[in-house]
């Protein structure tokens, strides 16, 4: 019964079900490599893939920290796209938007 009206989704609306299954399974993959970044560095006691080096620039540790951390880096865009949100939005009112309204 499920999977019938699972085929039936699947038939009558293919892009969604594509678009929906792909996000799925970006997401989920996006957390198995934070979870494997997260607890090698646990595992390891591995201070420098699990810190960011403060002392000097490193370019290629820096990129090495934030690949293994893809969830971290989406909910930061998310936390600064919250907080700049009401700002951009009162900038877009004030003007942009108003001109052409009035």
């Amino acid at each position: 019964m499920i999977a019938q009206a699972l085929r039936s989704t699947i038939r009558r609306r293919p892009i969604s079900s594509l678009a929906a299954t792909t996000s799925i399974t970006a997401v989920g993959y996006a957390n198995y490599i934070e979870y494997n970044a997260i607890a090698k560095a646990n595992d390891n006691n591995d201070t420098l893939s699990s810190t960011i080096p403060r002392s000097h620039y490193d370019p290629n540790a820096i990129a090495h920290y934030w690949e293994q951390r893809p969830i971290s880096i989406a909910k930061r865009i998310l936390n600064v796209a919250y907080e700049l949100g009401p700002l951009a939005g009162e900038y877009l009112m004030e003007f942009q938007i108003r001109p052409w309204v009035c």
